[in-house]
């Protein structure tokens, strides 16, 4: 649909939006002929803006008024689209990708960029919807408030020796970041979320579900493009935490946390001249499927180079899988 979009896509129609944006936010540097509108609405508070203007507290307190990091960006324009989803009832084919976005920058010619087109094709899909009176979500936090009581004092137990984080379901930065992937048609909303620090933390997590039959998910980088990633009433191990890569030249290996990204191994073995079999921002947990690279013809597979792993077993016990055990 966007790629069809780019042979049809005219100025009068950037024009149009840009007017529209500035009759509804009552701004009229959006009427500027120099203004980039895709860099106008990339750390999403324009768009948070608009929607709020449309539907009065559609978005409550929940966004970030002066976004400093991509990180902000992130969170700003997925709950922007989150809110299209959920109260404008805009369907998934009609939502730009919000990395797109992110990653723009302004294009040196005056063509339509795939980030332009598909940040207009969203917003003249927000122009045609007339927002419901109330704010209709498919499934909330707040609905689970009886739960998430409950939760509370079953967690007591686990704070006493956990050392990692522990998130509840909430309006929240950390919520928001933690249960979101690369696939952004998952929208699913877990139960509880926990960041663990080290391995014993994640023991007592996976012992905590199993008592209280909890189904676990568990993301390292949030790049799993099914829906099993995160899931709805689940309990998510998130591994933002856990990011370590520690090199022994002695020995000449390297010990990688699952939280760490390829492109994170190859910055810290470069100084040693030194080559990863990967470089690319999905996490190193798809290494056990093979996790195929740039050198994998001359190297091998990175599956092919593992001595030895750490493993959390399903009861909860810490054992070392290796060649030798």
């Amino acid at each position: 649909m966007l790629f069809h979009a780019l042979d049809t896509m005219n100025t009068d129609e950037v024009n149009s939006v840009k007017k529209w944006i500035s009759s509804v936010l009552d701004d009229q540097e959006f009427m500027s002929e120099t203004t980039d509108l895709v860099l106008a609405c990339k750390d999403g508070t324009t768009l948070c803006q608009l929607v709020n203007k449309l539907k009065p507290g559609a978005l409550s307190e929940e966004w970030l008024r002066s976004p400093q990091s991509v990180d902000d960006y992130g969170l700003n324009l997925e709950l922007f689209l989150n809110c299209l989803r959920q109260t404008f009832g805009i369907d998934e084919d009609y939502l730009f990708n919000p990395q797109y976005l992110i990653e723009y920058t302004r294009p040196k010619t005056g063509d339509f960029s795939l980030p332009l087109v598909s940040l207009l094709t969203t917003l003249q899909q927000l122009m045609k919807e007339k927002p419901p009176r109330t704010r209709v979500l498919k499934s909330t936090p707040l609905k689970r408030s009886k739960e998430v009581s409950s939760d509370e004092d079953l967690l007591k137990s686990l704070r006493r020796n956990f050392s990692g984080e522990i998130v509840l379901p909430s309006g929240s930065y950390d919520y928001a970041t933690s249960r979101s992937t690369l696939n952004k048609h998952v929208n699913a909303l877990p139960r509880l979320i926990l960041r663990p620090r080290n391995a014993h933390d994640v023991s007592l997590a996976i012992k905590f579900a199993k008592i209280h039959k909890w189904v676990i998910d568990v993301k390292s980088r949030g790049n799993s493009t099914t829906e099993f990633g995160v899931r709805d009433n689940s309990m998510l191990l998130d591994f933002k935490l856990m990011t370590g890569i520690f090199i022994d030249q002695g020995l000449k290996t390297v010990t990688i946390q699952p939280g760490a990204c390829w492109a994170d191994v190859q910055k810290a073995v470069f100084p040693y001249l030194v080559v990863a079999p990967h470089d690319s921002a999905s996490g190193v947990g798809a290494l056990l499927s093979g996790s195929s690279g740039p050198l994998v013809n001359s190297h091998g597979l990175p599956l092919d180079l593992l001595l030895s792993a750490e493993i959390i077993m399903a009861d909860g016990e810490v054992r070392t899988a290796s060649r030798k055990t």
